[in-house]
């Protein structure tokens, strides 16, 4: 079988076929005696002999509808499973299993016996799951690296209510520990499915907003993938992040200087600078990150590798050149149309794995890390002795190997970013990576090695990545970006057409569910059917909603909680297919208003924040009045109280948020008179001053803002 079994490996995953036939023997770790019996049923029988003792993986009598009972178990009813399988065993389970799946559905299987595979792709038809697209096959040996980024691609927030985990009957008790990594591994994966949900959720709405604002960047910018191909072959690149560790061995990093791609990352930019410790680029990639980090006149040119996602404070601030990491799927989408396709990444989840992935694909093979702690040192969490808290900090923590051998306190993000970096070294076995933290947690998979001697022994070569980032011309042309920019100014209209096309949307599925409600599910659909399959191509035709998918993330978590799963009724069941097309067609119609209505989209809410800027003058002005007219303490506090009360109702309004960060800069460089003289009332009368132009300022933006559509703005600077 194994020829018929390679020919179809050969057509469908040729990838994967080659992976096989470069696996060793020798790096299969049990020496077992396998054979097939017969089963009664005439079925194959997979045995398994281990020390004398043997293991019957399959019924004796009817394997096929053994299988098939084992399969009843599981609760298949979501509208997408995935399942994650342990053992393929001779494939009739998995044949079974996939008897039960739908076409959308994906399973992951996980053979932890190289020699089992082998032996089973050498005389079992297995030409059906080699060849089905809904199953991805992992092997120990083989492609054991790819488990976890597997998963990473297939699991989601909106999916993991559906994950259903197995195994194999009888391959717990043969690969026991196998077994237990295999679910620490879709432990590890969920909890950042999690983390991904939180952040999602969160920063949506914000990450979109930066999406627009920054597309005024692209016509100077250049992608990772301009620079690949001009980097001397062992030229080393050091990443530098802001952990404890950083303060035994940042003066070293000044023998580096030239000598290798030093990569600052934002939170440790500042102290570099304090160490008078030139970098060749610094990296920013959050959407909210705090603006300080990269604030200094003396890194205002150098060049930043960031996302369209950064923070646009940190990108109106830096004046140098500006590399994408990454943009989103509609801007990436844009620039393969143009010739210019974005490297594939994985940035996993902070600033520190991002440097990481970027370095690989600009093709370094030797990646050093500095500060890259991930645990605790002496109770700090970050250089300089700062220490940072996360959320359930105190329930996360568990201890870990240390770089220097002894056991070490991390918690429950670093161990994410610690599980990311050891798997994405099992990925990229022809990259030296190299841990020279001198602290922490120790990377499972790098070298440990101290920084000096990394420098001694690498950094060898005089190149400048300074010159190259900043002498590269930007990605298009003049000739191209106008192209560019034909497209980027057409969303704005494309926003209109989803918006028209999502309405109509909305009022066919109330009409379709009041007919089933009415008529039961037997009442003809079709012309309803037609005419929604007729908008949903017309919505996803347009460019923009690649960008309004993500927009509502928040909506699609809490409206589509409930209603994911079928429920066995077909009246119940499409009436919930209904609903749930509804909610994300009237979520686009109010990202549409949010994105580009009246006020920037807060339109009521910005007049309610425009009349409170007005009353917060007024009682600025006459607590000014009280204050020079020597009016009793009494009455001093009975203002004080009003302006208070005031200050709850409109500083947590997102409306006044948004334009507090708009003119946050001149804010901060107002001359304000201060609240130090020493004398009591003339600092509580500066104090109101300054509050009162303060409240001048956000009013003339509100102001402006109410007047304005936030994608029109953005759209003017591209």
């Amino acid at each position: 079988m194994l020829q018929e079994n390679e020919k179809i490996l050969a057509e469908c995953r040729p990838d994967f076929l080659e992976e096989i036939r470069g696996a060793s023997i020798d790096d299969m770790s049990f020496k077992d005696i396998i054979r097939l019996d017969q089963a009664r049923d005439g079925n194959s029988v997979l045995v398994i002999e281990r020390d004398e003792q043997l293991y019957r993986l399959n019924s004796a009598f009817r394997p096929v509808q053994e299988a098939d009972r084992w399969v009843t178990q599981f609760n298949l009813d979501h509208l997408e499973n995935i399942i994650l399988m342990f053992g393929l065993g001779n494939g009739i389970f998995l044949k079974s299993l996939l008897k039960a799946l739908r076409k959308d559905d994906k399973i992951v299987i996980y053979e932890p016996s190289l020699q089992i595979f082998r032996f089973i792709l050498d005389r079992e038809d297995i030409c059906s799951i080699l060849s089905d697209p809904r199953v991805y096959i992992v092997v120990e040996g083989i492609n054991s690296a790819d488990f976890y980024f597997v998963m990473e691609r297939f699991l989601n927030w909106r999916n993991i209510d559906a994950l259903c985990v197995c195994d194999h009957p009888g391959y717990k008790d043969l690969y026991a520990l196998e077994y237990v990594s295999f679910m620490q591994q879709i432990l590890e994966c969920k909890e950042l499915v999690h983390v991904v949900k939180y952040t999602d959720v969160n920063l949506a709405h914000q990450t979109v907003r930066n999406y627009f604002i920054n597309m005024r960047y692209i016509a100077k910018s250049n992608m990772l993938a301009d620079f690949v191909g001009k980097i001397p072959k062992d030229f080393p690149a050091i990443i530098v992040s802001a952990g404890p560790s950083l303060d035994k061995n940042i003066e070293e990093l000044k023998r580096a200087q030239g000598k290798a791609f030093i990569l600052a990352v934002d939170s440790a930019v500042n102290i570099l600078l304090s160490h008078d410790i030139k970098f060749d680029a610094m990296i920013s990639v959050d959407a909210k990150k705090v603006k300080s980090h990269i604030s200094r006149e003396e890194c205002k040119e150098v060049p930043l590798i960031c996302g369209l996602m950064s923070k646009p404070q940190i990108l109106a601030f830096h004046q140098g050149k500006k590399i994408w990491v990454m943009g989103s799927r509609y801007i990436e989408g844009l620039y393969s149309e143009m010739g210019h396709p974005f490297l594939p990444i994985n940035i996993g989840g902070s600033v520190a794995t991002a440097a990481f992935a970027a370095c690989e694909k600009l093709g370094f093979q030797k990646i050093v890390l500095v500060g890259q702690d991930l645990a605790y040192g002496d109770g700090a969490t970050h250089a300089g002795g700062v220490v940072k808290s996360v959320v359930n900090e105190q329930s996360g923590q568990k201890e870990v190997d240390g770089w220097g051998g002894s056991k070490v306190r991390s918690r429950y993000d670093w161990l994410i970013y610690l599980s990311w970096f050891e798997s994405a070294i099992q990925q990229m076995p022809e990259v030296q990576v190299i841990d020279a933290t001198e602290g922490g947690a120790l990377i499972h998979g790098s070298e440990v090695m101290t920084l000096s001697e990394v420098i001694d022994r690498y950094c060898t070569i005089d190149f400048s990545m300074r010159d190259l980032l900043d002498k590269e011309p930007p990605t298009f042309n003049e000739e191209t970006y106008v192209k560019v920019q034909k497209k980027l100014q057409h969303l704005e209209k494309e926003l209109e057409n989803v918006k028209r096309s999502s309405e109509e949307a909305v009022m066919i599925c109330d009409q379709v569910i009041d007919m089933i409600k009415q008529h039961g599910s037997g009442v003809p659909l079709y012309k309803q059917a037609k005419r929604l399959t007729a908008l949903n191509s017309s919505i996803y035709s347009q460019g923009v909603y690649q960008l309004l998918d993500y927009y509502v993330t928040e909506t699609a978590v809490e409206d589509l909680k409930d209603i994911n799963q079928m429920t066995g009724n077909k009246e119940d069941d499409i009436i919930n297919t209904y609903k749930s097309a509804k909610a994300m067609y009237d979520s686009l119609v109010r990202a549409v208003k949010e994105l580009n209505g009246d006020g920037y989209g807060f339109g009521e809410e910005m007049e309610k924040v425009q009349k409170e800027l007005e009353e917060a003058i007024v009682l600025s002005v006459e607590m000014i009045e009280m204050i020079q007219h020597n009016v009793s303490d009494e009455e001093i506090e009975n203002q004080k109280e009003k302006v208070a009360a005031l200050g709850k109702i409109l500083n947590p309004r997102p409306a006044f948020v948004y334009l507090a960060e708009s003119v946050a800069d001149e804010i901060n460089n107002m001359d304000y008179k201060g609240d130090n003289t020493g004398d009591e009332r003339q600092d509580l009368l500066n104090s109101y001053i300054d509050n009162r132009e303060c409240c001048a300022v956000y009013l003339r933006e509100a102001k402006r803002l109410s007047r304005a559509k936030f994608v029109h703005d953005c759209l003017m600077f591209v």
